[in-house]
C-alpha cells in the first residue's frame, strides 16, 4: 500500500515509504516530497486497504471459495496501535495484525537471510520453509 515504480529515463525505480529507496539525483527532491505526503496518508491507505480486502474476502465467503490471506511485509499496525475494532477473519488471513507472521519477518525470525543486505527478498529455502508453513495453515482450517 506504500509502493510505487516511478519511470524514469527508461528505466523503472520502486519507491517505497521507508525513506531508503535509490532513486537518480534527479528525483531526490520528488522522492523526498513523495515521503512526507505518505507519512500524512498511511492511516488513510491502511484503512482504504483493510477496507478492500475485508469485502473481497466477505465475496468469497459467500461464494464459498476457500481462501487464505497474509501479508508479505507490510501489516495492519494501526488497528493495533488504536485499538480499532477488528472484525473476524476466521482462518481465512493469518494474523492481519501481527507483524511477526508477515512473510518478511516469519521468516527473519525462523533465521532466514534476504538474498543481499540491501534486499527484502528471500531465496529458494526460505520460499519453501514458507510454503510449509502456508500448507500447515490451510491444513489446519479445514
Amino acid at each position: 500500500m506504500e509502493r510505487e515504480e516511478w519511470l524514469h529515463e527508461g528505466t523503472y525505480y520502486q519507491v517505497n515509504a521507508s525513506g531508503t529507496d535509490m532513486v537518480p539525483d534527479d528525483l531526490r527532491d520528488k522522492y523526498k516530497q513523495w515521503i512526507i505526503k505518505q507519512a500524512d496518508k498511511e492511516l488513510e491507505l491502511e484503512l482504504d486497504w483493510h477496507e478492500k480486502i475485508w469485502s473481497w474476502h466477505q465475496d468469497l465467503e459467500n461464494r464459498d471459495i476457500p481462501h487464505l490471506f497474509f501479508n508479505t511485509y507490510s501489516y495492519f499496525h494501526r488497528f493495533a496501535a488504536e485499538q480499532m475494532v477488528r472484525p473476524q477473519w476466521g482462518s481465512s488471513y493469518i494474523a492481519p495484525y501481527d507483524r511477526e507472521y508477515t512473510y518478511y519477518f516469519w521468516l527473519k525470525d525462523q533465521g532466514f537471510s534476504t538474498v543481499n543486505e540491501h534486499s527484502y527478498h528471500y531465496g529458494v529455502d526460505a520460499h519453501q520453509a514458507w510454503a510449509n508453513f502456508l500448507q500447515k495453515q490451510v491444513d489446519n482450517s479445514g
